[in-house]
């Protein structure tokens, strides 16, 4: 009864006018500052830390909750337009993406992207509040042998993506990895292939990596092709509506990954970007045409 109470009285806080004008603040700056590639979240949330100083506690965390999902949303966009992830966790939606918008179907390539995160954050946050003691339990309970467990799993999830070539797969993974422990070592505090280099002590950040991948590689494909082809102009976004067999196509991947998702993001370092991977990696091998 007292969970309950609690909840209400949350509900009651979150629902105040002035809350719900810093949710749609939020989620707006949110989204600007996370289509800019290499910002993401974190930076996002680095810039609203000042305008909080003023705010009530509940409110100043409404905002920062809102610029969170924002940005995350708006890391996609730049994913889906510009093939340059503006966050970890949205490189799997460069995939499909930009190939959509090369085909001049941004539009709904953006339209699935909205309504799949905000269909996820919603089902997510319900089983959080529902859940969320037992949670709690559940992380503060994992050791070494649950943490080992876990980056094989994320390595797993890499490796899956490879249907053609399961070796070229694996060199990927350990190549992944031998980028990853570049830095201090967070439990001895030895560095690592730092080669006396002040500016790899904090390692290689995952969406640096991404850009060089994604982002350059494109540009040099550009550069390369010299603007011939047939594909279609970058103002031609497209229709953001989906039709009725669209809809029903992407609810079943939409909810299966909701809640993998979910699960997911439970476990303590796995995170969007493992939970991204392993929901595309999911939908690709259930499409019966092979494409998510």
């Amino acid at each position: 009864m007292d969970a309950l109470n609690n909840l209400m009285y949350g509900f009651g806080i979150a629902l105040e006018p002035i809350n719900i004008a810093y949710v749609f603040a939020g989620v707006f700056a949110g989204t600007i500052i996370g289509m800019l590639p290499g910002l993401g979240p974190i930076s996002a949330l680095a810039l609203m830390i000042p305008i909080t100083f003023a705010m009530e506690p509940s409110s100043g965390l409404i905002l920062m909750a809102g610029v969170y999902y924002g940005a995350i949303f708006g890391g996609s966009t730049s994913s889906i337009l510009l093939n340059a992830p503006g966050v970890a966790g949205t490189v799997a939606t460069s995939f499909d993406g930009y190939p959509m918008a090369k085909q001049g179907m941004a539009g709904k390539a953006l339209a699935i992207a909205a309504y799949a995160s905000f269909i996820g954050g919603t089902v997510s946050v319900i089983f959080l509040m529902l859940v969320a003691p037992l949670l709690s339990k559940v992380a503060v309970s994992f050791g070494p042998a649950e943490y080992f467990a876990l980056m094989v799993l994320g390595l797993t999830a890499v490796v899956s993506l490879s249907d053609k070539s399961l070796v070229k797969g694996l060199i990927a993974a350990v190549v992944g990895v031998m980028i990853s422990i570049v830095g201090i070592d967070t439990q001895t505090g030895t560095e690592r292939f730092t080669f006396n280099s002040i500016q790899l002590l904090d390692g290689i950040d995952f969406l640096v990596v991404a850009l060089g991948i994604f982002a350059l590689a494109e540009v040099f494909y550009m550069l390369l092709r010299g603007g011939g082809g047939k594909e279609a102009p970058r103002n031609a976004i497209g229709s953001l509506k989906l039709s009725g067999s669209e809809v029903k196509k992407i609810a079943g991947p939409i909810s299966r990954s909701s809640v993998l998702g979910f699960f997911t993001g439970v476990l303590p370092g796995a995170g969007a970007t493992i939970g991204s991977f392993l929901g595309y990696s999911m939908e690709k091998r259930l499409a019966k045409d092979g494409d998510t």
